[in-house]
């Protein structure tokens, strides 16, 4: 968002901080969407390994995520193009959206596969504490 602002000399205000709010709201949306799908693999295909899982789940959600990318930054173009009061609105959501889905896309499964496997190496930890006492 803000390389945006600053290319396009505009300021961070209450218009810009609507944008930034919508944008929050579009991309939480889509790392759901993108997690739903991998925990909804996994209890499918219980044999899949997790990198397995999230590369599926990001080549079956790639297109529905790049469509609500798409629309939403061609449908807010004519309005950061054309109206001066609601710039910044538009051009939080232009910008911020390009690079919030680049991290749903590869930042999230990235995320994802570090903390389960930080989990996993935790949770068997304490596995071998409780069955040595055992």
């Amino acid at each position: 968002v803000f390389p945006g602002l600053f290319i396009f000399n505009e300021s961070l205000n209450f218009i810009s901080g609507l944008g930034i709010v919508a944008l929050i709201g579009i991309a939480v949306n889509d790392a759901i969407v993108f997690i739903d799908t991998y925990l909804k693999m996994r209890r499918e295909n219980p044999e899949l390994t997790r990198a397995r899982a999230l590369a599926d789940s990001g080549s079956l959600r790639f297109k529905p995520i790049l469509s609500t990318t798409t629309t939403t930054i061609l449908g807010i173009t004519p309005l950061a193009i054309d109206d001066p009061f609601w710039r910044g609105l538009g051009v939080s959501l232009i910008f911020g959206l390009m690079f919030s889905t680049l991290g749903t896309l590869f930042i999230v499964p990235l995320i994802e596969n570090f903390v389960a496997t930080i989990w996993t190496k935790i949770r068997n930890i304490f596995r071998r504490k409780r069955a040595s006492r055992s």
